[in-house]
């Protein structure tokens, strides 16, 4: 039990952003038929988000931390370690904040020359 502390402590840190992905999956799912394509990209974002967060509170706070203690690696090992796992949790979240840029703008058409604004100093 007490390996688990440091995992829960991870995922009470991130307890805001948490709230934040289950209200965002939520509306997703409430506003689906009102931009299908935009809420289903939101929703995937978000589900996956809250996925990744469960996975780093494992590995930063269970995983690494006992092959730290039982593995018998040298401190630049360690850091090897930390950097390689910190750069593949960033690369995956950033991946996932484009998904929900591109959900942003999913299903929006083309504008048609008749709702171009006019140009400046002119009456349209």
């Amino acid at each position: 039990m007490a390996q688990l502390i440091p995992i829960f402590a991870i995922l009470a840190g991130n307890l805001p952003l948490l709230l934040v992905l289950f209200t965002g999956g939520a509306l997703a799912l409430i506003w689906q038929d009102r931009a299908p394509r935009a809420c289903r990209l939101l929703l995937i974002a978000c589900v996956a988000e809250v996925l990744l967060i469960a996975v780093q509170a494992i590995v930063h706070g269970g995983l690494l931390p006992r092959l730290v203690n039982e593995g018998g690696l040298s401190s630049s090992q360690i850091s090897i370690y930390y950097s390689v796992v910190g750069l593949s949790f960033n690369i995956v979240d950033a991946g996932l904040f484009a998904l929900v840029i591109w959900a942003v703008f999913a299903g929006r058409g083309e504008r048609t020359e008749d709702a171009r604004p006019a140009p400046h100093g002119t009456a349209g």
